[in-house]
């Protein structure tokens, strides 16, 4: 049994889980840099985050 944890509050489906694993879904992404790419910000002179990169990158 884990640690701090009562057998009443277990579940049959978390006891599976843990036994069987789970898995994971892939994520898909919101395609931001698709809707708004980075060009598009630098066309109306705004920052964007792969300047900020850039710069964090090089030594001081």
């Amino acid at each position: 049994m884990i640690a701090g944890a009562e057998a009443a509050v277990w579940t049959e489906r978390m006891l599976s889980a843990l036994v069987n694993g789970v898995k994971g879904g892939k994520k898909k992404g919101l395609g931001l840099s698709r809707l708004w790419p980075n060009a598009y910000f630098a066309e109306h002179g705004l920052f964007a985050l792969h300047q900020a990169w850039a710069a964090a990158r090089q030594p001081r």
